[in-house]
């Protein structure tokens, strides 16, 4: 999760790792709702009990942390860390009554390389 370190309002009262319960009154920024990254931000919140507030201008937003740790390296994000066991289901959908392209099985393998290794890394602390 990242957001702006003048946001003392929002993120900044928030501890570096943090439950989804935390978020009870703080303003988050959503993806549209086609987006899986909504759907999940919303399942969590959900199963922790939380009515998100959408913000206007200045809020946080939830997001995989490769993606949350690239956007601030260059930037005065301030990144928490949700300790929340947060799932997304991953599928690769291929006709069956077909065998698999070279290239379908060269994504199948990738996307079982990078599960695989999300597994057996526990999450890393953020600063």
């Amino acid at each position: 999760m990242s957001g702006r370190c003048d946001g003392e309002q929002t993120a900044g009262y928030l501890r570096p790792h943090t439950r989804c319960a935390a978020l009870a009154d703080v303003p988050l920024m959503l993806p549209r709702p086609v987006h899986t990254n909504h759907a999940t931000v919303q399942r969590a919140l959900q199963a922790a009990g939380v009515q998100p507030t959408v913000a206007a201008e200045l809020g946080v937003t939830m997001l995989p942390r490769s993606v949350a740790e690239r956007l601030a390296a260059d930037s005065n994000l301030r990144l928490v860390r949700v300790t929340d066991p947060i799932e997304v289901h991953l599928s690769l959908g291929t006709p069956s009554s077909l065998p698999l392209s070279r290239a379908a099985e060269c994504v199948r393998d990738v996307l079982r390389q990078v599960v695989a290794v999300t597994l057996s890394h526990p999450s890393v602390d953020l600063p």
